[in-house]
């Protein structure tokens, strides 16, 4: 990660890091394999259980997102990220 900072594809912001263009991200991201996207899509979606766990409410939206890129169900405590019917 410090290797790409230096070379200015990625930015950090506070803890969070960040590609500094959209075209750069979707390059990267294409060119992972599907089940290693579906592995970083889960440990993306753990470490945001982890981080909120006092509050998931805050980060539902994104807790679903990462859950459906992994392709995994919503545990119980993330069933605030699920629409209701």
């Amino acid at each position: 990660m410090e290797e790409l900072v230096r070379r200015r594809l990625m930015s950090v912001t506070g803890e969070r890091f960040d590609f500094t263009h959209c075209r750069i991200r979707r390059v990267v991201y294409d060119e992972l394999l599907a089940s290693r996207r579906r592995i970083l899509h889960a440990a993306v979606g753990g470490a945001l259980e982890t981080l909120h766990a006092e509050r998931p409410d805050e980060v539902s939206d994104r807790l679903a997102y990462h859950a459906l890129q992994a392709d995994h169900s919503l545990k119980p405590s993330s069933a605030a990220a699920t629409p209701s019917r």
